[in-house]
């Protein structure tokens, strides 16, 4: 993807740079994953929603990509919400093209 820099500049508040580090083969990428439910009220509604976190980090724990968003999640479980959060996740490293991941995560029913 080539962005001039003047328009990451401009919006770089919206979207995340994409990683253009030097990747080698023997080089694993981590990726940390984290899936909340919540039950919140919003104007006399009780609503359920479930936020979704994923960081990418290269060997060195610097930031290569990040995803967090809230969504709603009627019938979720917690353990869904962090399958779904994995699945968010891997997907990120593969549109990255990263060849090698550990995944990290903190429920041990989806680990």
């Amino acid at each position: 993807m080539d962005v001039p820099e003047e328009e990451w500049n401009n919006y770089m508040d919206n979207y995340d740079r994409p990683y253009n580090g030097i990747v080698f083969l023997t080089e694993s990428f981590r990726v940390y994953v984290k899936g909340l439910i919540s039950e919140e009220w919003i104007r006399d509604n009780k609503v359920t929603v479930g936020v979704v976190g994923v960081a990418v980090c290269d060997f060195r724990d610097n930031l290569v990509s990040k995803i967090s968003k809230m969504e709603g999640a009627k019938l979720m479980s917690g353990e869904l919400v962090e399958v779904e959060v994995v699945i968010h996740g891997l997907n990120s490293a593969l549109s990255l093209d990263l060849k090698r991941v550990t995944v990290f995560i903190n429920d041990y029913l989806v680990h």
